[in-house]
């Protein structure tokens, strides 16, 4: 996948580029690592813009909220986050479909 080392966003004053993004991903937890990589990785990319902002600021949020939100048991009060989050869900559940067909 080609992207342009370059492409910047900033966030409450914090620039971000593609890798640091993607090393925001890496939480620690295996369940939130699969999910977040697996979405950066193939979907990032083709997000607009404000959905990219949002999806770094969801990044900000801490481990617990974000596995709640991620796994359905919790809902965000930002609704921003929400649809961020569904679609986060949503490729997870197309990957794990596509992978359990294998």
């Amino acid at each position: 996948m080609q992207y342009c080392e370059d492409d910047i966003l900033q966030v409450k004053g914090v620039e971000y580029n593609r890798k640091r993004i993607r090393w925001a991903c890496r939480r620690g937890m295996l369940e939130l690592d699969m999910m977040l990589l697996s979405f950066f990785d193939e979907v990032y990319d083709k997000l607009s813009h404000k959905k990219k902002l949002c999806f770094v600021r969801l990044l900000g949020s801490a481990d617990q909220d974000l596995y709640r939100w991620l796994v359905g048991l919790d809902v965000s009060d930002d609704d921003a986050f929400q649809d961020i989050v569904l679609s986060i869900r949503f490729f997870s559940k197309k990957l794990q479909n596509g992978i359990s067909k294998s």
